[in-house]
């Protein structure tokens, strides 16, 4: 009796914690002209992800910047590779400030590319929350 009195309780206590779903808070920092396109990408996509500008206690920030320091890092990297990447979404935890999924591409001048950049990199996001949601669950049981 006591043991299905202890699982009762415990089940009760789990109950909130999974009816409640809290939308992730994302801060989108230094992204210049992706963010409405990265925001657009989530609703089609249909996260449970809140975008800000700023926030005071963030889960995630995204950062857009060069994917080398240098032009000579960037120059060598497309003569050994034929490749031109050379700018790159992160997603970062903001507690750790640990980089958690990144997506380098090839900066466009118009916006339908710098569309599929920032859907390319919903998607890395999106596998990237349900696997940390997963994680999350296997931690509190």
């Amino acid at each position: 009796m006591t043991k299905l009195v202890m699982f009762a309780i415990a089940a009760f206590c789990a109950v909130p914690s999974f009816a409640f779903d809290q939308p992730r808070i994302v801060v989108l920092d230094r992204t210049r002209d992706f963010a409405p396109h990265i925001r657009t990408a989530a609703e089609n996509l249909k996260l449970n992800v809140e975008f800000h500008d700023s926030h005071a206690n963030p889960h995630f920030t995204v950062n857009l910047g060069p994917k080398f320091e240098t032009v000579a890092a960037q120059v060598m990297h497309r003569k050994v590779t034929g490749r031109a990447e050379d700018s790159k979404l992160e997603l970062r935890e903001a507690a750790t400030r640990k980089v958690l999924t990144s997506h380098e591409f090839r900066m466009g001048t118009d916006e339908s590319s710098r569309r599929v950049a920032a859907r390319e990199f919903v998607l890395k996001l999106q596998k990237h929350l349900n696997s940390y949601d997963a994680r999350n669950v296997e931690v509190q049981e």
